[in-house]
């Protein structure tokens, strides 16, 4: 099972201390369906129990359609852009990604010291940038549901920003 094992061990350790908001950055498609089957039940599991739940669309570049946990309707998934408002090109895309934010670029901590800083880009940084906003909404109004986190997203999201690449119809 590999990484898949070590997901669903974190998942599960989300179910018991149970946080306002989860930011998953793993996703694909499993060889094994029956480990698709336990990330599915364990990731609406967790929706049901009332933590909302923001993943990464992933950096593949392709339809998100078939990966596993972007095509989930109880996730929030988030693909990414520039600072021109151009999805990236490594950015997965499709009907299955809500939302897009920002991931080129972006500083956050290292891990060489408690001050080091680094730069990175992608879906992951994107997913971080949109469970922020997602914890500040759920701060705000701390008996919201996760299916009212990720209305309030899309509402307050502006549409049609992204420029999209020809062709590929996110």
């Amino acid at each position: 099972m590999g990484s898949w094992s070590s997901f669903l061990k974190g998942v599960h350790w989300i179910s018991n201390h149970h946080p306002a908001v989860a930011n998953l950055s793993l996703g694909g498609v499993p060889k094994d369906p029956r480990i698709e089957k336990l990330v599915v039940r364990a990731i609406n599991q967790l929706v049901e129990d009332g933590v909302t739940v923001v993943v990464a669309a992933g950096n593949d570049g392709v339809d998100v359609m078939h990966r596993i946990p972007s095509t989930l309707d109880s996730v929030i998934s988030v693909g990414a852009t520039s600072a021109l408002n151009s999805r990236l090109i490594s950015s997965n895309y499709g009907s299955c990604v809500d939302i897009y934010a920002l991931g080129e670029n972006l500083a956050g901590p290292g891990s060489k010291s408690t001050t080091h800083r680094t730069r990175d880009s992608g879906t992951s940084i994107s997913a971080a940038v949109v469970t922020g906003s997602v914890a500040a909404f759920l701060e705000a109004q701390p008996t919201a549901e996760p299916n009212e986190a990720k209305q309030w997203l899309i509402e307050k999201s502006e549409v049609g920003k992204v420029k999209n690449f020809p062709g590929l119809g996110s």
